[in-house]
């Protein structure tokens, strides 16, 4: 009867345990994929020269085309609201079009995981623009105890001519 106890304590256990770990293997492939498509926007928006304010695009797995626009933010051009730590702010609603945008991955049997994208892009110099890429997992923002909360990635690279 002792026995039997210890087992089901120990059983019990090590099933939290194991649920525990396939929900931290989902949030690490979430971070995983954020960081992926933000790298991408990044390369995307780095092919312009600084001295250049050009849009290009991207194309996610559904077939859904995302304008980049590389012209520095100002009053005319708002790009995503960055924090004082120099995150992108998702606590908002940032639409505005060629500095954000829903990119999709594809995942098994037609589904989508969606993925809110937001620029910031900055004036260094003449010839350099400071590039800002912030990323999360549509639905994401704010914990709400769920245990597949994923934080949102920040990028920043620096295009030069």
């Amino acid at each position: 009867m002792i026995a039997m106890a210890v087992l089901t304590i120990g059983m019990t256990g090590a099933l939290s345990l194991m649920m525990f770990a396939l929900n931290s293997n989902n949030r690490n492939r979430m971070d995983t994929n954020a960081t992926s498509v933000a790298i991408l926007f990044l390369r995307q928006a780095s092919t312009v020269p600084a001295f250049q304010n050009l849009t290009v695009t991207v194309t996610d797995c559904a077939g859904s085309t995302i304008s980049i626009n590389t012209t520095a933010n100002s009053v005319t051009t708002p790009g995503a609201t960055l924090l004082s730590s120099g995150n992108v702010d998702f606590t908002n609603n940032y639409t505005t079009s060629g500095y954000s945008g829903t990119y999709q991955i594809c995942k098994a049997n037609g589904q989508f995981s969606s993925y809110d994208v937001r620029l910031n892009v900055q004036t260094i110099t003449a010839y350099a623009k400071l590039i800002t890429v912030g990323v999360v997992k549509k639905g994401e923002v704010g914990n709400n105890g769920s245990t597949f909360y994923a934080m949102p990635v920040t990028v920043r690279g620096i295009a030069g001519s």
